[in-house]
C-alpha cells in the first residue's frame, strides 16, 4: 500500500486483534515480528498501521517494537445518527 504522503511502497497492517485470554503473552509482539519480517522480504522499507487514539495497551506495545506516531486523524460525528 503506497503512503498517502509520499507515495512510497510501504507494509501496511490492516488490522490485528490479540483474543483477551492471549494478550500480554507474547502473541502481539510475534505478529508484529512477523509484520516486519514479511516487509522486509518485500524489500518495503516501512511497516505503518493505525490505532485508536484510546486503545493505551496496542499503543504501548506498537511504542515497545518501535513504532512511532506520526500522523493524527481527527473525526466527528455529523448528520443523523441512525
Amino acid at each position: 500500500v503506497p503512503d498517502e504522503v509520499t507515495q512510497a511502497d510501504q507494509a501496511f497492517v490492516a488490522f490485528m486483534a490479540v483474543a483477551e485470554p492471549h494478550r500480554r503473552t507474547g502473541v502481539g509482539h510475534a505478529l508484529l515480528q512477523a509484520a516486519e519480517h514479511e516487509a522486509g522480504r518485500l524489500d518495503l522499507r516501512h511497516l505503518s498501521l493505525m490505532v485508536s487514539a484510546d486503545n493505551a495497551d496496542a499503543r504501548a506495545l506498537y511504542a515497545s517494537a518501535g513504532l512511532v506516531e506520526e500522523r493524527l486523524l481527527l473525526t466527528k460525528a455529523v448528520g443523523a445518527i441512525a
